[in-house]
């Protein structure tokens, strides 16, 4: 018994290493003898609570077996990183690390953009060839509200919500569609920039 009962402490003691310090605290051949020695104290357990021994070593071999459990099973790593900490240090260092990818989708939109501007600036007239009814009418009716000193905020309270459920599902689906464009090796994704631009 006195044998078993030394295991057992040895077994604790592990456990709660490994709780404070993860499976790293063990070389990677220790983590099979470690399971193997798991199981064995799992199954003294059970065999104390058949033959009911002392309440006390029930009480004790619980607790270990608790301990061992959770090195095991419990999910290790880093807590969940901090909002500021993720937004102020971890998404621009993603940004930067990833910089090429990130450069090639700002030229992929700003260049359409500024050739589209510069050629729509030049001969207004293409504006009705290149782009959407929908976006000539909305450029006209903003340049009326212009000149009646009214701004794009401005529109009367009845159209706002409309308008702004129509930006937002065209920005969403504008997200979405780039998003999944990556299926596609990045094409759709790419052409929905541009295009966008």
């Amino acid at each position: 018994m006195e044998k078993k009962r030394q295991g057992w402490e040895s077994f604790r003691t592990t456990a709660v290493r490994m709780e404070r310090s993860g499976v790293g605290a063990l070389a990677p051949g220790e983590i099979p003898a470690f399971a193997a020695q798991y199981r064995e104290v799992a199954a003294d357990l059970a065999r104390a609570r058949t033959y009911q021994v002392d309440p006390r070593v029930i009480t004790y071999l619980e607790r270990v077996v608790t301990a061992g459990h959770n090195a095991l099973y419990r999910a290790r790593g880093k807590g969940r990183t901090p909002l500021p900490h993720y937004i102020l240090r971890d998404f621009p260092a993603a940004v930067v690390e990833s910089w090429q990818y990130v450069l090639l989708a700002f030229l992929l939109f700003v260049i359409p953009a500024a050739v589209g501007y510069r050629m729509i600036r030049d001969r207004p007239a293409l504006a009705e060839e290149i782009v959407s009814p929908v976006m000539v009418a909305r450029a006209e009716e903003a340049a009326e509200n212009q000149v009646e000193g009214r701004g794009y905020a401005q529109a009367s309270k009845e159209d706002r919500p409309v308008a702004a459920a129509l930006i937002m599902s065209n920005n969403i689906n504008v997200s979405f569609g780039t998003f999944v464009g990556g299926l596609t090796g990045g094409l759709l994704t790419a052409w929905l920039l541009f295009v966008n631009g």
